[in-house]
């Protein structure tokens, strides 16, 4: 939930698309249904050239949904997807109102929503925008998988160090996305902080981290780490590997 606006642009049919962050947000207020798949393309916000390897989290319930418990990670940020060569991703959510968010390394946190997918399942393009070259970013360390090998469906707690950028002349906290990510399982989860925030406002730098179930199948799966701050500036981003045997 942020209060700086980047850049925004009209969507098809009428829904808010926005590169940077967002001030609003809130749900549409229809009743979920049945799962609906999603696709849409994700681009640079000028050159409008498709985006590879960008993740785009799906929030479930509309965008910038309210968390009732800031020492808690948001649990509407569920689902996850990564972009192909083409810029392109495809997601199964909920069919219900959701909200996007891109993270791309070397571009602003990108937003698009909220919109109902069974109004608009396919075509939705969400355009990010270039950092600075003297954009200062939140940093993410030491990030761990613990265990790193484990039995299908056991325990694992995914752990990182978080900070907000230096920047002597603007200070820029961070906002609470604060995320995991494993996009070839659609799976996503915001991490509890190590005490509680506030939303649209600042969330305290620190030990963050999340215990979640492991894939049920066996094989190797990549753990992405996403970070943006209140000013719409993203992290690199880290990884790091599962083990499910």
């Amino acid at each position: 939930m942020r209060s700086h606006l980047v850049l925004t642009f009209v969507a098809p049919a009428g829904f808010a698309l926005l590169a940077g962050c967002y001030t609003g947000g809130g749900s549409t207020g229809r009743a979920p249904g049945p799962p609906q798949t999603m696709s849409g393309v994700v681009v640079d916000g000028e050159s409008k050239v498709p985006l590879v390897g960008s993740i785009v989290i799906v929030e479930v319930g509309g965008l910038y949904q309210p968390n009732e418990d800031t020492s808690k990670g948001n649990p509407f940020y569920r689902f996850s997807a990564v972009t192909g060569a083409d810029g392109s991703f495809s997601v199964t959510v909920p069919g219900e109102p959701v909200g996007l968010h891109t993270f791309q390394n070397g571009y602003y946190y990108g937003v698009l929503g909220p919109f109902d997918v069974r109004d608009q399942p396919h075509g939705n393009t969400v355009s990010a925008k270039s950092l600075l070259p003297a954009s200062a970013k939140p940093t993410a360390t030491n990030l761990t998988l613990s265990p790193s090998v484990v039995a299908a469906g056991a325990n694992v707690t995914i752990a990182v160090d978080v900070a907000k950028a230096v920047a002597p002349m603007h200070d820029d906290p961070l906002s609470e996305e604060i995320i995991a990510a494993e996009p070839t399982m659609n799976w996503a989860a915001v991490l509890d902080p190590p005490s509680a925030g506030k939303q649209g406002t600042a969330f305290p730098d620190g030990h963050y981290s999340k215990t979640f179930a492991a894939p049920s199948a066996r094989g190797v799966y990549t753990y992405s780490l996403l970070v943006s701050s209140e000013g719409c500036v993203t992290s690199d981003r880290v990884t790091a590997t599962l083990t499910v045997q």
